[in-house]
């Protein structure tokens, strides 16, 4: 079983790439995440399991999301602007 895992998913592609880059930042705010997605599901009438599963997928995509956004815009906007004024 070991060595199925090492010789079919010991390569990183472009998906897991991005994962592993998000990964801290994605630790990070993940709680804040959550909590707000639990906040907006605390009233609502559908089993606790079916909640506990929407509650995880939902933090794990939307942090994700967020941190990608993060990343690819707005840290460009910031690096883009220091260089016109480093250049300036």
């Amino acid at each position: 079983m070991i060595n199925t895992f090492r010789y079919y998913l010991n390569k990183q592609g472009k998906i897991r790439k991005e994962l592993n880059k998000n990964s801290y930042n994605v630790y990070i705010i993940h709680v804040i995440i959550m909590g707000g997605i639990a906040l907006t599901m605390l009233n609502t009438a559908i089993p606790s399991l079916l909640k506990y599963l929407i509650l995880t997928v939902s933090t794990y995509v939307a942090s994700n999301l967020i941190i990608y956004f993060y990343r690819k815009v707005i840290k460009s906007r910031i690096y883009i602007k220091r260089m016109k004024y480093n250049n300036a």
